[in-house]
């Protein structure tokens, strides 16, 4: 299927979106005007997740599969103990489930997040998919991701991880992404370390040559993850 980067933003844009691979660029200039910026980030977001209800049950296994192929090379010459942080997917996100498997047996420690009752910035040790525990929707009726049993560590616990995987709806070439909106990894981000490897995974048509809309506190990633 052929990425149509003007599907996603709502804007005019060529046809074709660009693969980025390699580290990308931390400079980027911020939208003047911030209530043009949150309705154009509605757009996309709209658009993503309208574009998403088209990915059927047997796509989602096979994505699932070949992120964990792909993520492979980001930690694959970890020791083991090394720290790193996933996600549970949710939704018609790729599911991460096959790529955090993967990390546990490579003897990886795993940190994804906990929300507890809101959207604290907590996160909690992935030991296994039958460890999780589904969460009942944000009082905004937004999805909320499983979360580990056990204990929770603090906002803190993400400067130890080299590699940290993190959601997108979209990623533009100067590795800017567009989240759910809550500014969750944001925020979460200013306590990665600064050897860490950020890397965005989104479907192949997220990853657009349009200028993802941005503000002064999203925080590009370094790489993006192209199935």
């Amino acid at each position: 299927m052929a990425p149509i980067v003007a599907r996603l933003s709502g804007e005019s844009a060529d046809t074709t979106s660009t693969v980025y691979h390699g580290t990308m660029s931390s400079n980027h200039d911020p939208d003047t005007d911030p209530s043009t910026t949150a309705r154009r980030k509605r757009r996309w977001r709209s658009a993503a997740l309208r574009r998403r209800r088209d990915i059927t049950p047997d796509q989602l296994e096979r994505a699932g599969l070949m992120l964990a192929r792909r993520a492979a090379r980001y930690v694959e010459a970890l020791r083991p103990g090394t720290v790193v942080a996933g996600y549970i997917a949710m939704g018609h996100e790729i599911p991460t489930t096959p790529t955090l498997d993967d990390w546990l047996a490579r003897g990886l420690t795993v940190l994804v997040p906990r929300l507890g009752t809101g959207r604290e910035i907590r996160w909690g040790e992935y030991t296994g998919s039958g460890d999780l525990e589904a969460m009942p929707r944000m009082a905004s009726g937004g999805l909320r991701p499983d979360e580990p049993r056990g204990d929770d560590r603090g906002p803190q616990a993400l400067r130890r991880a080299r590699t940290i995987l993190i959601p997108a709806l979209a990623v533009d070439g100067r590795g800017l992404r567009l989240g759910r909106g809550a500014g969750w990894y944001d925020r979460a981000l200013l306590h990665r370390s600064p050897e860490a490897t950020t890397v965005a995974v989104c479907w192949p048509w997220e990853i657009v040559d349009a200028a993802v809309p941005c503000e002064g506190h999203d925080v590009p990633v370094d790489h993006v993850i192209r199935l």
